[in-house]
């Protein structure tokens, strides 16, 4: 609709000199005001100020859309009008907030109180129909944000497996579209069919997802099911439906072998770029029926399955080039994956010491992400810089970031694109590891005593290792936060004997991922362990070029069914 012809029109019908200036405010779901048209009678529309995005008073009540609210307002005194006259800075007007219908708002800018004429007119010239439509084109991504926002929150305190296979998923699939040239739209909708792609996981009985052993034909089918809960769970909610089908194909093969049936050219390319990156994933990631696959383990079992027909090659290629980036490299990468929901670390330097504040990712719209504090609110200066920094499993990712203002409870942010990893990197590397909690021992005494006797110790894996940090599986909930360990493994021959502090500890079901840092380390063990990290890195990154299949490892499910 040309909102200029409205306003044009309704002014004609309006017919008052006392009419300086007539606005039309679309309410954005970020708390701001988006004016789609400013008009001012005879000299028409103003097109400087279309798209001009404000925060306008609490002045609008949509239970009585034609009632309005009229201010005085001054130039130099009303800062949400100062944008708005064009002339006769300083004088004395009166500014009419009107709501035709719920999220658009007029304003008109009057000489004198006509306010009766204009609510006699909108009565007899309703808005159309059509623009509630409008408004959810408008907002589309806001809702859809905001929708994930709660739902990502939620999932994370019922299956926090499902919730970071769902976050690395989404990453890595949106990194591929990207690597693949789709287009932002087809990148978007990779990213939210990965963030919701097992969410009908809920509905299949936790004892049958967590069991350890080689399932059922029974219970294999209740698995194969999740797939088609989506549409059970988002029936009927117009923001996420046109996700759903991209989402329930993740699980479908090139060769018509996956579990509804299709074949190449009926797999929509966002679902078997979902198809690859969930396979990748549940591999490389241990699950209650087998350990993680090594690396070279997971690339050698995605190789194959791309050379017998059942998964896209071309999208196994890119995957392989993305790799040594998103997992191997701690250099500075392009994009930074924000998904509404994140909890996020936001940091700033104040009188040279740093402050930290917890938050979660809101929606994202164009160059802004928005964060919510929910307990305590950073005293950000506008323009200020900050570094924003999350944990993806065990990544840690951070960018640089530059404070823009508040909206309410909503914090805005616009993120740098230089945006990396932490330079302490951690890789995925799956050893066996022993550990000792300290009790009351001195962290020292402990290490000089394991070294020469290391009796009492229990048995772990590790997940990924790191300089500054390593993440383990732990079978039972014996570490908590806070506590003192050390950390006994052997890595190229090199015996490591660490003592850190458990940072992190986090249920998945069948295991506990526990991160342990702080390690108190001397300098030339320190260069050791780095020295193992960086040898690993390198033999990662070779084998990652050379991408040749050997021999097929086991899987006692099958091919990755869930």
């Amino acid at each position: 609709m040309d909102w200029d012809l409205y306003l044009e029109d309704l002014l004609r019908k309006i017919e008052r000199l006392e009419i300086q200036k007539v606005f039309l405010f679309l309410h954005l779901l970020n708390g701001e005001w988006k004016i789609l048209s400013a008009f001012t009678p005879g000299k028409g529309s103003d097109v400087t100020l279309r798209g001009l995005r404000v925060t306008l008073p609490r002045m609008v009540d949509w239970s009585e859309p034609l009632q309005g609210k009229l201010v005085e307002s001054s130039h130099w005194e009303n800062p949400y009008s100062s944008f708005l006259l064009s002339e006769g800075q300083g004088e004395k007007v009166l500014l009419f907030y009107v709501a035709p219908c719920p999220f658009l708002l007029l304003v008109f800018v009057l000489t004198r109180d006509i306010t009766g004429d204009i609510r006699e007119v909108l009565r007899s010239n309703p808005f159309p129909s059509h623009l509630y439509e409008a408004w959810v084109e408008h907002n589309r991504r806001l809702v859809l944000d905001r929708f994930l926002l709660s739902f990502v929150s939620l999932l994370e305190g019922i299956d926090a497996y499902t919730y970071h296979h769902s976050l690395r998923v989404a990453a890595l699939a949106e990194q591929i579209a990207f690597r693949l040239g789709l287009s932002e739209e087809r990148q978007e909708a990779v990213r939210v069919a990965g963030l919701i792609h097992d969410l009908g996981k809920l509905l299949v009985p936790r004892e049958i997802l967590l069991k350890p052993g080689k399932l059922t034909e029974e219970e294999f089918e209740k698995v194969k099911r999740h797939v088609l809960e989506l549409d059970h769970i988002f029936l009927g909610n117009e923001f996420v439906e046109p996700y759903v089908f991209l989402a329930r194909c993740h699980h479908e093969r090139l060769d018509g072998s996956g579990y509804l049936g299709l074949r190449e050219e009926e797999i929509p390319l966002e679902s078997q770029i979902l198809a690859v990156c969930d396979v990748f994933d549940a591999l490389a990631h241990d699950r209650p029926y087998r350990e993680a696959y090594s690396l070279e383990g997971t690339i050698r079992e995605l190789t194959i399955l791309g050379e017998i027909g059942k998964l896209n090659r071309e999208i196994i290629q890119a995957l392989l080039s993305e790799i040594p980036e998103y997992y191997l490299s701690p250099l500075e990468g392009e994009k930074m994956p924000l998904f509404p929901g994140l909890k996020v670390m936001v940091r700033r330097i104040r009188e040279g010491k740093e402050e930290g504040y917890s938050g979660r990712v809101g929606e994202s719209e164009e160059e802004k992400t928005v964060i919510v504090f929910p307990f305590n609110t950073p005293p950000l200066e506008p323009g200020e810089e900050v570094l924003i920094s999350y944990e993806l499993s065990y990544l840690t990712i951070e960018a640089k970031a530059r404070y823009l203002s508040q909206s309410g409870e909503r914090h805005f942010f616009s993120l740098e694109r230089a945006m990396r990893h932490r330079k302490s990197f951690i890789l995925p590397w799956s050893l066996e590891l022993y550990f000792l909690k300290a009790e009351k021992k001195d962290l020292k005494d402990l290490v000089r005593e394991l070294a020469q006797n290391p009796k009492g110790l229990r048995r772990a894996r590790t997940e990924a290792v790191g300089g500054e940090r390593i993440a383990l599986l732990v079978e039972d909930s014996s570490l908590m936060v806070g506590d003192r360990v050390v950390l006994l493994f052997e890595a190229y021959g090199e015996r490591f004997i660490i003592p850190g502090r458990v940072t992190r500890v986090e249920d998945l079901g069948f295991a506990h991922r526990t991160l342990v840092g702080d390690f108190d380390l001397p300098e030339r063990e320190v260069d050791r362990l780095y020295g193992v990290i960086l040898r690993r890195q390198r033999e990662l990154q070779r084998r990652l070029l050379c991408r040749t299949p050997s021999s097929v490892l086991p899987n006692p499910q099958g091919d990755i069914p869930n």
